[in-house]
């Protein structure tokens, strides 16, 4: 159909390393964020959801194209909410 998405042209294997990348960051800055901002282990509150964004990579590497990217950008959406909230939270606290 003439896609010229950034999968499309970036191929499969890239595409999961990006996406695992995506992932990863907001993790991996919350080092950065606790030392900026002196609240030091109260932030480590996000990292309660690193177990589920490790199995969304996984997932994500063994998802057949298609349909089943929809479920999977579902919950993508809802790990990134929780992140958001629980960084909230650790940043109030």
């Amino acid at each position: 159909a003439g896609k010229r998405t950034l999968a499309v042209h970036l191929g499969r294997a890239a595409m999961n390393r990006v996406y695992r990348g995506e992932l990863a960051l907001p993790f991996l800055l919350l080092a950065a964020l606790a030392t900026t901002t002196g609240r030091g282990a109260a932030l480590a509150l996000p990292l309660l959801l690193a177990p589920e964004a490790w199995r969304l990579t996984r997932r994500f590497a063994g998802e057949a194209p298609g349909t089943g990217f929809n479920t999977l950008l579902a919950a993508t959406a809802r790990l990134q909410a929780g992140f958001a909230t629980l960084l909230g939270t650790a940043l109030l606290l």
